[in-house]
């Protein structure tokens, strides 16, 4: 399940120059993939987050600067002491986990407990993200939903989009969570007007029946019901990409 309506993050913007350098990184890193592919986790971990996180986000690694950064490797949890692989600051305060794998893990729903578990203690923590190298997955705070990316094929719209929410100067700002927040206000606003748009086409629709039927109004509101259901069917169909668009038009 998406976090973002896709006409949210259409309209989003950022500053062009930086997505362009983080570009060019990234095509350092895409040199590096068949190395990549057959590392265990420990010997790629610092440089995954150089490479992507660092060079490609604009991020600061404490390794580059023990006394200015916002990313920092193997973190203790503020509850125990077992270590995310990188944890996120914002104003000295961790913001976001991080937990990598390798290219053997290939199923990561099996590490979200595990990242959880690190976000979960970290009391400021709102963000989550978990890599096997290649697949990322981006969560905010719960389980439910996560964008996905595929680190090793991305073109230049879906790279803007991974700058977009993953950037340090996205994650300063709270981007993801303003851009969460609008998604679910339109989905509602949406909703409303569905809603509104429906019971107008039905009571049409039912209108329509009982001045060109004969038949009793209880059946032709039963009959009318049963036919919105099944052109609702359809559109949901054709969104899912279950059947081919403009079904209803071409059989009318």
């Amino acid at each position: 399940m998406s976090l973002f309506q896709k006409s949210v993050l259409k309209n989003a913007s950022q500053e062009e120059s930086k997505v362009a350098l983080g570009w060019a990184e990234y095509q350092k890193f895409k040199e590096k993939i068949e190395f990549i592919r057959t590392v265990k986790e420990e010997k790629y971990q610092d440089g995954f987050l150089k490479d992507i996180f660092e060079n490609c986000l604009g991020y600061t690694l404490d390794s580059t600067n023990p006394n200015n950064f916002n990313l920092e490797r193997e973190k203790k949890n503020e509850t125990d002491g077992k270590k995310a692989d990188g944890v996120m600051y914002v104003n000295g305060e961790v913001i976001g986990v991080i937990e990598l794998k390798a290219q053997d893990t290939k199923n990561l729903d099996k590490i979200e407990a595990q990242a959880f578990n690190y976000h979960n203690s970290h009391s400021n923590s709102k963000y989550i993200i978990i890599s096997n190298f290649d697949e990322l997955r981006f969560y905010i705070d719960k389980k439910t939903a996560y964008e996905k990316f595929f680190l090793f094929d991305m073109d230049y719209e879906k790279f803007k989009k991974l700058h977009l929410l993953l950037s340090y100067e996205s994650i300063k700002q709270d981007i993801p969570l303003k851009l969460k927040e609008k998604s679910a206000s339109f989905e509602q606003e949406i909703s409303k007007k569905l809603y509104k748009d429906f019971s107008a086409f039905r009571t049409h629709l039912f209108e329509n029946l009982v001045k060109n039927n004969n038949l009793d109004k209880a059946q032709l509101l039963r009959l009318t019901q049963k036919l919105c259901d099944r052109i609702i069917f359809i559109l949901f169909a054709e969104d899912r990409g279950l059947l081919t668009p403009n079904t209803i038009i071409r059989y009318e």
